[in-house]
């Protein structure tokens, strides 16, 4: 995962020991380039992929009602999305098009928190 610091936001903690700045984690689409590949043929030129990283909202929340914890899960996912395509060399010097998954955007989704509650337990100390 990525994480980018925001420029202006350092600063030195109470006891004066440590330095602190506040992060730019957003939901955010991140670009990389590589050589696409499949079933042994390659394009011949960089191909720009894109994948989603960044922090989205977790909790847990106590209940007093359920008298149990509430889970709140979001994910860093694809919002929307286009087929491109590349032209791809094989072995034998033929060209195959290849089409792949682009992301244009991301964003925190809402998903299923494994668990949704947890019913509290009272544990008894041995003496």
């Amino acid at each position: 995962m990525l994480f980018l610091f925001l420029q202006g936001t350092e600063t030195i903690d109470a006891d004066g020991c440590c330095q602190t700045c506040t992060l730019d984690n957003k939901c955010n689409v991140q670009k990389n380039s590589t050589f696409m590949a499949s079933n042994g043929c390659i394009s011949s030129t960089l191909v720009e992929i894109t994948s989603c990283s960044g922090l989205c909202e977790t909790s847990s929340i106590y209940s007093a009602e359920a008298n149990a914890l509430v889970h709140s899960c979001s994910c860093c996912q694809e919002m929307t999305t286009t087929k491109k395509e590349v032209t791809l060399t094989c072995p034998d010097g033929s060209n195959i098009s290849h089409t792949y998954i682009y992301i244009e955007s991301c964003g925190c989704k809402a998903s299923d928190c494994s668990g949704q509650s947890t019913s509290l337990r009272r544990r008894r100390r041995r003496l």
